[in-house]
């Protein structure tokens, strides 16, 4: 379980990639010119770029997939409880 596992060059640009844009595009999404669109898409786009780190560390044998199975059902209670309140 502590074993080191290399990203090839692809899955870290990828990293990267899924990175920056689930940290940028919420907050550009906040300004003026983009007011046409919904509020909630930059929390779409962020849990979405979570989701794909996730399965990219998954494919590349660094995690199990009972985690991400665990963080889907945290984050499926966590809406549901805050559609609740």
């Amino acid at each position: 379980m502590h074993e080191r596992t290399p990203l090839t060059q692809g899955q870290s640009t990828a990293l990267a990639s899924l990175l920056g844009l689930g940290a940028a595009v919420p907050m550009l999404l906040q300004g003026a010119p983009f007011a046409w669109l919904p509020d909630w898409l930059g929390a779409a786009i962020a849990v979405l770029s979570v989701l794909g780190v996730l399965a990219l560390f998954w494919n590349a044998g660094a995690l199990r997939a009972r985690y991400i199975a665990l963080f889907v059902l945290a984050l499926a209670l966590a809406a549901g409880a805050g559609a609740a309140v």
